[in-house]
């Protein structure tokens, strides 16, 4: 190879990199900006709520959203930039959506109430972990993708007490529609324990089945393997 050639390489391969490195560099500048963004967000929103008084769910000077609950016409208020930034499903449904009308079918005023309180505390109330309330808190924390309320929920699913069959069966149907992986270990062990009642096993397969076959199948997968 010419010395003429091999410089030619070199320079090909400086230039190359040069602009390798001032790519990354711009994606760095980019990602940094983003991350600042967030992050300013986030203190925004902690500004936003310390400033204002506000009940969630209740109307107020500076709320823009109104949520309605079809199942007994409860009407809630928000503000878009809290539900937005707390999920990704509420801020594709409010962007565009001039009105910031949001309709919320199958859930009762109250848990609605309970999921939009959530929003903005991270918190629940004894009250809020009443059967109904709980079964659609956990239904909506899974459509609107709300991880902290659902790992919350989970959490508090694993731990308390079921009662009756029927109680085994729904928990074992919330643990394993909408993913509440520490609940499903908690409904394993209690079947492990019920001395393989097949009556209880058959009815929480058919009633999983009616709603969701592949969870019907994970869970009867997961009961067998327990023996």
């Amino acid at each position: 190879m010419g010395i003429n050639n091999a410089c030619g390489i070199c320079i090909n391969y400086t230039f190359n990199r040069a602009n390798e490195l001032k790519r990354d560099i711009e994606t760095q500048k980019r990602n940094n900006a983003s991350q600042l963004e967030a992050l300013q967000n986030s203190k925004d929103d902690v500004e936003f709520l310390r400033k204002w008084d506000f009940t969630p769910g209740e109307a107020s000077p500076t709320t823009d959203v109104t949520i309605l609950c079809t199942s007994d016409g409860t009407l809630l208020h928000a503000h878009s930039r809290v539900l937005s930034s707390r999920s990704d499903v509420l801020r594709a449904l409010l962007e565009g959506n001039e009105k910031k009308e949001l309709q919320i079918d199958g859930s009762a005023g109250n848990s609605v109430k309970a999921f939009v309180k959530f929003l903005y505390t991270a918190e629940l109330s004894r009250q809020d972990m009443r059967s109904r309330s709980i079964k659609e808190l956990v239904k909506l924390a899974h459509f609107y993708g709300v991880k902290h309320l659902t790992n919350t929920l989970d959490e508090y699913l694993s731990k308390v007490r079921v009662i009756g069959r029927n109680g085994i069966i729904e928990t074992i149907k919330l643990a394993y529609l909408h993913g509440l992986n520490k609940t499903k270990k908690r409904v394993l062990r209690i079947m492990a324990g019920s001395d393989k009642d097949n009556e209880l096993f058959n009815k929480a397969v058919d009633e999983l089945y009616e709603v969701n076959t592949r969870m019907a199948h994970e869970f009867s997968t997961d009961v067998v393997n327990l023996y």
